[in-house]
C-alpha cells in the first residue's frame, strides 16, 4: 500500500534536490495523486491559525480555494513557460508544483512561519519549474513572478472593486473618485 504522504520526496523537494522535481514530473503512477495530497496537507497545516480564527469557514476556504488556486497559477505559470520554451506537459508540471508548496506547512507558526513558507515556497517553484521545463533560471524566474504580479493586481483590484464594497467597508464611489484625477 502506498503511503499517504512520501516523506523522503517532501524532504527532497525542501533541499531543492533538482534530481527530485524530474522524478515527480516523471511518476505518471503516483505523482499527481501524491502532489494534490501535499498540496492539501501543507496548507491545512500552513492554515491551521485561519481555520480555527474563523470558526471552521477557513477549513471550507482551504479546501476549495488552495486545490483552485493551485491550477489556475500553475496554468499561467506554465503558459508562461511554455513561451520561454519550457517543455513540461501541464499534467508533469502540476505534480511538481504540487510538491512545491509543502512549505506552506511552515504557516502553523503563525505570522513568521507563514511569510517563510511563501519565500520558501516560491523559491521551490522556481526550483521546480526550471528542472521540469528544463529551462534557464532567470527564465523561470519570470516563469514564477510575471503570473504571481499579475495575478496579486487582479486579486488587488478584485478587493478593492468587488469585496470591500459587499461587505460596507468602502462605497463604490468613494473609490472611484479616489482614483480619478478630477473629481467632480
Amino acid at each position: 500500500m502506498e503511503k499517504f504522504l512520501n516523506y523522503k520526496r517532501i524532504k527532497r523537494v525542501l533541499f531543492l534536490d533538482k534530481r527530485v522535481y524530474r522524478e515527480i514530473k516523471d511518476d505518471h503512477k503516483h505523482g499527481m495523486e501524491q502532489s494534490v495530497r501535499v498540496l492539501v496537507s501543507s496548507t491545512l497545516l500552513g492554515g491551521v491559525w485561519l481555520i480555527f480564527a474563523s470558526f471552521g469557514i477557513g477549513l471550507a476556504l482551504i479546501l476549495i480555494a488552495a486545490p483552485i488556486g493551485w491550477i489556475l497559477v500553475s496554468a499561467c505559470m506554465h503558459y508562461v513557460a511554455k513561451l520561454l520554451g519550457g517543455k513540461a506537459s501541464f499534467t508533469e508540471y502540476l505534480r511538481v508544483t504540487g510538491y512545491a508548496q509543502a512549505p506552506h506547512a511552515l504557516g502553523i507558526f503563525t505570522l513568521p512561519g507563514w511569510i517563510l513558507g511563501i519565500i520558501w515556497a516560491t523559491a521551490c517553484t522556481i526550483y521546480a519549474t526550471k528542472e521540469a521545463h528544463r529551462i534557464s533560471m532567470p527564465k523561470a524566474m519570470t516563469t514564477v513572478f510575471i503570473p504571481l504580479f499579475v495575478l496579486s493586481l487582479l486579486t488587488g483590484l478584485f478587493l478593492l472593486l468587488i469585496i470591500l464594497p459587499l461587505i460596507g467597508m468602502v462605497e463604490l464611489e468613494e473609490i472611484a473618485r479616489s482614483i480619478t484625477l478630477y473629481p467632480s
